[in-house]
């Protein structure tokens, strides 16, 4: 949800991820985050870029 203050918006990125029950699957999401950190953080730095015009 976006929250406007005086001129400045701030935006939440949330990325889900349905693990099923089995072990080995919700283990593995411990590490999901790292695997997949380095392409969200691109993902965010184009998303800054487009919305402020560069």
């Amino acid at each position: 949800m976006p929250v406007m203050e005086q001129g400045n918006m701030q935006v939440q990125w949330q990325a889900v991820t349905n693990l099923k029950w089995y072990p080995w699957e919700k283990f593995s999401g411990i590490f999901l985050e790292k695997m997949a950190g380095a392409g969200n953080e691109e993902a965010l730095k184009s998303l800054k870029s487009f919305v402020e015009g560069k």
